[in-house]
């Protein structure tokens, strides 16, 4: 009986070395595996400290251009995204001639020497006037600009969406303080 379980200690003490070798075995090939002589982009992930500016429209309106990229250093003034303005030429161009016949019917009122149509026909103009500028206002309206100087952080639309009001077009990062 004693020449049996030395036989059999000597047997599991090599069953044992085995598998220690068998895992070392592994795990050099692994490593060695995970070695290669090809390049790789590294991609890097982390934080940028500093104020994020978030870039709306104030019109409704079909995005034309988008002139930046994500990861873009922009200035402050710096063109960042351009909306369509077909209608507001459009309607810019009904404004003006309202304009001309206000003018005109101002002319014919002047002529009557009636005050009454006078005063209509001066706030028609006047009306036609200031609808005018609240129409070139809004075009003035349809390049959005950087705010600030910083990097680009996210782009959430693309050209031929349409933005909304109040809606998120652009994030810069202004690290400017670090």
């Amino acid at each position: 009986m004693k020449v049996v379980t030395n036989t059999l200690k000597k047997e599991r003490s090599s069953v044992k070395k085995k598998i220690v070798l068998n895992v070392i075995a592994i795990g050099a090939l692994a490593a060695l595996a995970g070695c290669s002589n090809t390049e790789e982009e590294l991609g890097y992930s982390g934080f940028v400290e500093g104020k994020k500016v978030q870039i709306q429209s104030e019109l409704t309106s079909k995005i034309s251009e988008i002139h930046i990229e994500e990861g873009t250093k922009v200035k402050s003034g710096d063109e960042l995204i351009t909306l369509d303005t077909e209608q507001l030429d459009l309607e810019i161009a009904n404004a003006k001639a309202a304009i001309e016949i206000a003018n005109a019917k101002k002319e014919e009122a002047e002529d009557t020497n009636r005050d009454y149509l006078i005063d209509q026909a001066e706030g028609a103009l006047t009306q036609a006037e200031n609808n005018l500028k609240i129409l070139e206002l809004k075009k003035s309206k349809s390049i959005l600009k950087g705010p600030i100087e910083g990097v680009i952080q996210d782009i959430h639309v693309t050209a031929g969406e349409v933005a909304n009001p109040n809606e998120t077009l652009v994030s810069i990062i202004d690290n400017s303080s670090k």
